[in-house]
């Protein structure tokens, strides 16, 4: 699944690229934080930068900036630090905000801290924002349903009405409109959810929301308007050029399919899912079927479904991550049948999947770029010719990019490939000790270059993390973004097929 790569963190590097070298001992401002922070060589010259803005700055958004660079190179040392600010202030709102956002190592506590916040200022949006946005990070971001999810499932009720409050207090705040539209949808408040798509439309026009919008119409019953929107999607797509002719129906379906199951209609879903000739249902539609069936309390013909989803091919490696529409049946004996199944097929169809791979094979001429690393190490494309170089966009908040990078490492351990360079180029962050921390500490391999705002806008970065395969004649191979299940499987092919 994509991450998107939020407009700030683009907003950051573009404005790095063209900051001074040179600033005010007494400018406490965005840009001289992160020419500030550019400069450190140490985690105590980190802290001592942070701490000075913490303390000096009246821009709350650039303190923030400054605690995140901060828990990125110390976060021990900064949760001390803001422990005794709260300490000393114990009824400050924003003392206590400051700390809270430290806590998200445990989001119920830190939504226990937003509420604190709200009741010791009601009219101060932060608190508010804090609790919105653990929700939006640890409940509605989330695919799997672990142990912190069902308690915050519970939770969330208590907490509705911020959403709203948080709205009102910052109309113009795009990513409020789009926690509380998140929210709207997750307690099925669909008439709403639509309305904060057209606050947040208006607010952010680029917003990619089209499958809320497809989930909202399901999840009113009006599956009519839910086939019209997306049948004009599609053809959007067709008319753009980013979906195949020959594939437009069969996107139409599945983005159906999986509309109806975040809206929750799970015996339409079933409906639908059998609307086929006979002998014509796939693996696809067997799953569906299984998860509507699971989620109605049918678990013996659930399974069935999934038997007939097993036949037909459905496969997965990743068993160790868990569907949340299917998880009735994991306490079941039959549970761990079904995951060896999985695997099985997951196996038996490695070759299909490679000619996949292959037939997405690109043929685009890599654009020049010169980036730095730690201690001023330069590299350049036009140095890198005769090597195949796995190109890897990524930023330290995003748990998908730092799984990419782990991947890479345990190739680079295990295969030891000749004439192949891993590049980690590191965008978004503003503090380059910080992100020396995060590669040591997870031990990564691959060779730590700092990006630029002129690359981001050449390579058209909108989507994190972004992979890329150039081949030894400087040419783009292979893409991919997000973190697909199939990614370690694919790079290896990368650089099989381009190491030739």
């Amino acid at each position: 699944m994509t991450s998107p790569f939020r407009t700030g963190l683009l907003s950051t590097l573009l404005l790095a690229a063209t900051l001074p070298h040179q600033i005010e001992a007494s400018d406490y401002s965005r840009e001289a934080l992160v020419v500030r922070l550019r400069q450190c060589a140490t985690e105590a010259d980190v802290g001592a930068v942070c701490r000075d803005f913490a303390i000096n700055a009246t821009d709350l958004d650039v303190v923030r900036r400054s605690q995140d660079a901060w828990r990125l190179a110390d976060k021990s040392a900064a949760t001390t630090f803001y422990q005794d600010l709260r300490d000393k202030e114990p009824n400050s709102a924003r003392a206590n905000y400051l700390l809270g956002r430290l806590y998200d190592d445990d989001p119920v506590k830190q939504i226990e801290t937003g509420r604190k916040v709200i009741k010791l200022d009601p009219n101060w949006p932060y608190g508010y924002r804090l609790v919105a946005a653990t929700y939006n990070r640890y409940l509605f971001d989330q695919l799997e349903h672990d142990s912190t999810w069902v308690v915050l499932s519970r939770e969330v009720l208590r907490d509705k009405d911020h959403f709203i409050k948080f709205v009102e207090l910052e109309p113009r705040d795009f990513q409020a409109v789009e926690m509380m539209v998140d929210f709207l949808l997750f307690d099925g408040q669909y008439d709403e959810a639509l309305k904060g798509i057209g606050k947040g439309q208006s607010l952010n026009p680029r917003w990619n929301v089209n499958a809320k919008i497809f989930q909202a119409f399901c999840g009113k019953g009006h599956y009519k308007e839910a086939l019209a929107s997306i049948n004009k999607w599609a053809d959007a797509g067709v008319k753009a050029g980013a979906v195949k002719t020959e594939d437009r129906n069969a996107l139409v379906r599945s983005q159906y399919l999986q509309a109806l199951a975040a809206g929750r209609q799970w015996r339409e879903l079933i409906k639908q899912a059998k609307d086929r000739p006979k002998g014509w249902l796939d693996k696809s539609d067997h799953y569906y079927i299984a998860c509507a069936q699971a989620q109605l309390g049918k678990i013996d013909e659930a399974f069935k479904a999934l038997d007939e989803a097993i036949t037909n091919g459905l496969a997965s490696d990743s068993t160790g991550r868990l569907d949340p529409k299917i998880l009735p049946l994991t306490t079941d004996p039959r549970w761990p049948r079904y995951l060896r199944s999985l695997h099985i097929n997951w196996e038996a169809g490695a070759e299909k999947r490679r000619e996949e791979f292959l037939s997405r094979k690109l043929d685009k001429p890599a654009l020049p770029f010169q980036l730095y690393g730690p201690e001023g190490r330069q590299v350049k494309l036009e140095d890198l010719r005769g090597e195949v170089v796995v190109l890897n966009f990524w930023t330290s908040p995003l748990p998908q990019c730092l799984k990419v990078l782990e991947i890479m490492t345990e190739f680079e351990k295990t295969h030891k490939p000749a004439n192949v360079r891993f590049l980690a180029v590191n965008i978004s962050d503003e503090n380059p000790v910080g992100v020396r921390k995060f590669v040591a500490e997870h031990g990564v391999t691959a060779e730590l270059l700092y990006g630029t705002g002129e690359m981001v806008k050449s390579y058209n970065v909108n989507a994190l993390p972004l992979i890329l395969a150039i081949d030894k004649e400087g040419k783009i191979r292979f893409s991919t973004s997000g973190m697909p299940e199939t990614f370690a499987e694919e790079m290896a092919l990368w650089i099989e097929e381009l190491g030739r």
